[in-house]
């Protein structure tokens, strides 16, 4: 059975692996709230962020209507969120500070997808509605733009390598002709089409076997496709 917590367009959600009854839920706009009591009562928590003045209002910043925010794999107490710059907390949402500028460097783009790397808390890696990738290697103090070689398309997903966080997987959405998967083994310096035989349609989500790199899953428009060789061959599920 199911207990409906938070209504309305649902967002991200992140559960505190530490204590579960701690949760971090979005709604439109990155009205973000959290409850400590497993969902009995819960309070809006974004205090650093920039918001309208009625309960339910999200940011005020330029943001996606469903917006990107993820918890430190490694720090249940560090949270990210994106709108077109970046806020952090290490307090649980107690307060939030913006450790980016503009990193969509456009007027009317977004941050779309965040992800931080299991076991190396300092690798953050980021991606935007047109087509950027950014990572930072010092827990979101400065950022390094490395989209050489990425089509000018929505970044969906960023996945990190368990073992590893300078290999990772970036997806794309979009129907213009091009790859969706591409993939890099030196922290975004230089990436490598990894789309092999995929159809030509957006791809949603990634994940990386955290024991072999060349085992990917992707999540696309028309199913879950998998490679174990590094996606010189893919397979619909």
């Amino acid at each position: 059975s199911w207990t409906e917590i938070l209504g309305g367009d649902g967002g991200a959600t992140e559960v505190d692996f530490v204590n579960p009854n701690t949760i971090y839920m979005e709604y439109v706009n990155l009205a973000i709230f959290k409850t400590t009591n497993g969902g009995s009562s819960y309070f809006k928590a974004m205090n650093g962020i920039p918001t309208g003045s009625n309960y339910w209002d999200g940011t005020t910043d330029r943001v996606l209507f469903i917006a990107p925010f993820v918890m430190d794999p490694n720090n249940s107490q560090t949270l990210y969120a994106g709108t077109y710059r970046i806020f952090k907390t290490t307090n649980g949402a107690a307060n939030w500070t913006a450790v980016s500028g503009d990193l969509t460097n456009s007027t009317n783009q977004h941050i779309s997808t965040i992800a931080v790397a299991k076991g190396n808390s300092n690798i953050v890696y980021v991606g935007t509605t047109n087509g950027r990738v950014l990572v930072s290697t010092d827990a979101g103090a400065n950022w390094t733009l490395v989209n050489s070689g990425l089509p000018n398309l929505y970044v969906t997903r960023v996945a990190i390598y368990k073992q590893n966080p300078a290999i990772a997987v970036a997806t794309f959405s979009g129907y213009s002709s091009g790859a969706k998967v591409y993939k890099t083994t030196n922290s975004g310096q230089s990436w490598t089409n990894i789309s092999g035989n995929l159809p030509n349609i957006p791809a949603n989500c990634a994940f990386i076997n955290p024991n072999n790199p060349d085992h990917i899953v992707v999540g696309m428009d028309l199913g879950v496709f998998v490679t174990t060789n590094n996606g010189t061959s893919w397979e619909r599920q």
